[in-house]
């Protein structure tokens, strides 16, 4: 073979070999793009290993760290109100005990009249006692022949030791309208009263009087009548 066939051959292996070189460097390059360009696992620790605010897929986004909303709380009572404190009851209870009381010793006769009818309303024991308080203290006949007339309308237990305090009044028309307020009322313990008041009873009319009432409770009062 002569020189020149020699450089020709030499020649095109040369530029067989450059372009394999290079097909091989495109492809590789090729190659490295794709893997480059293609979607990535998340990084651990990154902030895009979970959606924004914390989530993650398929489940609820949890609470932050003392977050009150975020832990289980009970429900709220409605149209409730709370259990009245026993104590504080007791005490308001008294409150208006002293202010009723109040205007019952109130200078005012006009006062002391409201007040009376503001017990007419009532029908515990508490105000039993208020009326029977009334009764010894006040000066008034008229307002004690008002306090006499609501006794009748309470039970023998809360009227008769209430009544019985008038018996000790001054005044005898006071202490005939309690013989009638007790004949109204009824009872042993109404009838043991009167008995009682007889026998202590220096006024003629008004011993007539408790003889009327106890007769209209069934009692024998013939060996009394004049």
């Amino acid at each position: 073979m002569t020189n020149e066939g020699t450089r020709g051959l030499r020649r095109g292996l040369l530029l067989l070999a450059v372009a394999g070189a290079a097909g091989l460097l495109t492809f590789a390059i090729a190659v490295r793009w794709g893997a480059e360009s293609g979607p990535r696992a998340p990084e651990q620790g990154s902030r895009e290993s979970a959606p924004s605010g914390g989530a993650v897929a398929g489940r609820p986004p949890a609470s932050p760290p003392g977050n009150e909303l975020g832990r289980a709380q009970a429900p709220v009572a409605r149209g409730r109100t709370a259990p009245v404190d026993g104590g504080a009851a007791a005490e308001r209870a008294a409150r208006d005990r002293g202010s009723l009381w109040g205007r019952l010793t109130d200078p005012r006769i006009e006062v002391r009249e409201e007040a009376v009818e503001a017990l007419s309303e009532r029908r515990d024991p508490e105000s039993a006692a208020l009326l029977e308080d009334f009764l010894v203290r006040e000066a008034d006949e008229d307002l004690k022949l008002r306090a006499l007339e609501l006794f009748e309308e309470r039970p023998p237990e809360q009227a008769v030791p209430g009544v019985a305090r008038a018996f000790d009044d001054r005044q005898p028309d006071v202490r005939a309208a309690a013989a009638d307020t007790l004949a109204l009322v009824g009872g042993r313990e109404a009838i043991d009263t009167l008995w009682d008041a007889y026998h202590r009873e220096r006024d003629p009319e008004v011993a007539d009087e408790i003889l009327v009432a106890l007769e209209m409770l069934g009692e024998d009062v013939d060996p009394y009548l004049e």
